[in-house]
């Protein structure tokens, strides 16, 4: 029987008829397969996606900011349209370095689609031509199926033998179902549009009460209950209506045992996050891997404060503190990241209001600086301990590779004695428990 490694890596493939191929297999459900859930802001960029491939898994690169450098900016340069040129440089820059390092790995790119600069970056990624997968969270794009029917209209006139697929990112039955039927199974021309052809299920929180890292898949008003996301019957309901297509789990996995129970259970593959951004590879720093991820005494806190009005899974660590100087420098240097709905901008008037900024505070953590937001799932209280993360008896930070092999042969091993509620603070069983930072 093959290793998992080899049921999951894909084939180091030598032109694009051979790509296309292994794309084929992945697609028709005879190839599983292990990626990494897209990190943005600049958390899985372009060095990330060729070190993944080189070690022979699919990758996925975050279009979502990729043009964060713009914080750097003065003050004056800061604004959305700026943004949506930075972004279009970001996305072409990794573009070129992907097609010189790693021109016929598979490549995929994901996006949010509350961020109103999400259209554009798409557009960028299919102009872009070197990116095979398209993956999309974060709300529902109605047109999107229209969009990549005439993508690949547009990409197969030129060379016939070739895709561009697409997975929406869904954490229900009923999202899938919407992009299958409502979405994509609308109108008299079938052949304008095209139904998914995988789905991505990011679950919140899975059976042992371990939460997804940073923002979470679900309802704003709905509780956090793990019955509620029972990947198994999830996956029954897909296949009642998508028989074929594939559908990869993403949440609560980062060790061999979880994978394996993911593909008994019928699942194509699996993604990965906070394993693979604990990696030297990551956008992520090495100290602060060291001093907050690898830090016991550093627990998980799920809240409500992030700016998107969304709950999020991070570490229990401060964000930049709410002042009359500090909201004047956000509001000055705003791009509009997520738009109107920016629950930042609209509470700035409130005094006990504990919403950050996303833009700000997540890249804070990009640039390694003490204050922000550092996403992480719930297993870091778990992870931390492995033996991955220490050589010589001090603290190591692994590369993609040495993450990979790990997670691959190492099963997960049995809780602390302490309890998730522990750790995790009360949201851990009642989200609707307001948390202080």
């Amino acid at each position: 029987m093959n290793s998992l490694r080899e049921q999951l890596s894909v084939d180091k493939f030598r032109n694009e008829k051979e790509k296309q191929q292994g794309l084929e297999a992945m697609f028709h459900g005879e190839k599983k397969f292990l990626t990494n859930g897209g990190m943005g802001a600049g958390f899985t960029e372009e060095e990330f996606c060729g070190a993944m491939a080189e070690a022979g898994f699919p990758s996925v690169y975050s279009a979502a900011v990729p043009g964060w450098k713009i914080s750097q900016e003065p003050a004056g340069r800061q604004n959305s349209n700026n943004l949506r040129e930075m972004n279009a440089e970001a996305i072409q820059s990794a573009a070129t370095y992907l097609r010189q390092r790693c021109e016929y790995a598979i490549k995929g790119a994901n996006f949010m689609e509350m961020l109103p600069s999400y259209s554009d970056s798409r557009e960028e990624v299919i102009k872009s031509d070197a990116f095979d997968v398209l993956m999309l969270g974060a709300g529902m794009d109605e047109k999107l199926p229209a969009r990549m029917a005439e993508a690949n209209a547009e990409l197969q006139r030129r060379e016939p033998k070739r895709s561009l697929y697409y997975m929406p990112i869904v954490s229900s039955v009923l999202a899938a179902k919407a992009y299958y039927h409502r979405y994509a199974k609308r109108g008299k021309q079938p052949d304008s549009l095209r139904v998914p052809d995988g789905y991505y299920l990011e679950l919140p929180i899975d059976e042992d009460e371990n939460t997804a890292g940073g923002h979470l898949g679900f309802s704003k008003n709905r509780g956090l209950d793990p019955d509620a996301f029972d990947p198994a019957a999830i996956l029954e309901g897909i296949r009642k209506f998508d028989k074929t297509s594939p559908v990869i789990l993403a949440g609560g996995v980062a060790y061999r045992d979880q994978i394996q129970k993911a593909l008994d259970m019928g699942f194509d593959g699996v993604s990965m996050g906070t394993r693979l951004l604990l990696t030297r590879e990551s956008g992520m720093s090495d100290e602060q891997i060291i001093v907050k991820y690898l830090n016991e005494l550093i627990g998980i806190i799920v809240d409500q404060n992030s700016s998107t009005g969304f709950w999020s899974s991070r570490l229990d660590v401060p964000y930049t503190e709410r002042t009359d100087e500090t909201m004047r420098d956000a509001l000055l240097k705003c791009v509009n990241c997520v738009g109107s709905g920016c629950q930042y901008r609209k509470n700035r008037e409130c005094p006990t209001d504990e919403t950050y900024c996303i833009y700000r505070d997540l890249i804070k953590a990009r640039l390694g600086e003490d204050v922000g937001i550092y996403f992480s799932g719930g297993q870091i209280v778990i992870m931390r301990h492995d033996s991955l993360y220490t050589s010589d008896g001090k603290p190591y930070v692994p590369t993609i590779e040495e993450g990979l092999d790990f997670t691959l042969t190492h099963d997960s091993p049995k809780k602390p004695k302490y309890s998730a509620e522990t750790q995790a603070g009360p949201a851990a069983k009642n989200p609707n428990t307001p948390l202080a930072s």
